[in-house]
């Protein structure tokens, strides 16, 4: 029996076979994760698919208008930080607000 293949050669379609689905499985990710759904924004509209890759790779495609419109801030607080309130932060604890009546644990 004489081999076909030289002595230091083997034939092995694995390691083929395991980068060829290593690279299809990254660029699924790549098209699904920056073309479809970073197309998508909550409370915006659709971006273009240049847009949505750009954004996605944290750069901007400057692609819109300046005066497209925004949705309205939204406002992460309902404390008023008026003179009044940043006084009363300034001097540290306040009776009315550390009261033994106001709960318990509350120095």
């Amino acid at each position: 029996m004489a081999r076909e293949q030289g002595t230091l050669e083997t034939y092995n379609p694995w390691p083929k076979i395991g980068w060829g689905t290593a690279a299809a499985i990254v660029v699924v990710s790549a098209v699904l994760g920056f073309g479809l759904l970073g197309r998508y924004q909550q409370d915006g509209p659709t971006l273009s698919l240049w847009s949505a890759i750009c954004r996605g790779l944290g750069i901007t495609s400057d692609t819109a208008p300046a005066d497209a419109l925004q949705p309205p801030l939204r406002t992460p607080t309902r404390i008023a930080w008026t003179s009044a309130t940043l006084d009363q932060i300034a001097a540290g604890s306040n009776s009315t607000i550390f009261a033994p009546e106001n709960g318990p644990g509350v120095p």
